[in-house]
């Protein structure tokens, strides 16, 4: 699973920007994810960014749930799935 969207990265623009979860850790009730952005899938990463959230554990399994939440920032919301 991984995200598309256009994004503008240090002043350059970057259409159609492939977006994939990297890594992810936790407990209980927190996920920590980086997400690495790329400029198409398998190319090498530009940039990664780390966030936190908290964690359903009777959600979708934890790489899901950090999409949706993903998805749910209002800089990431018109982002679609590849």
């Amino acid at each position: 699973m991984a995200l598309k969207q256009d994004i503008v990265f240090r002043g350059i623009a970057v259409r159609g920007a492939y977006l994939r979860v990297s890594a992810f850790s936790g407990d209980k009730g927190t996920l920590n994810y980086t997400v690495s952005f790329h400029t198409a899938a398998g190319s090498e990463v530009f940039d990664t960014r780390n966030f936190s959230m908290s964690y359903q554990l009777a959600g979708s399994n934890p790489v899901q749930q950090a999409y949706l939440d993903l998805k749910a920032m209002p800089e990431f919301e018109s982002a679609q799935d590849c």
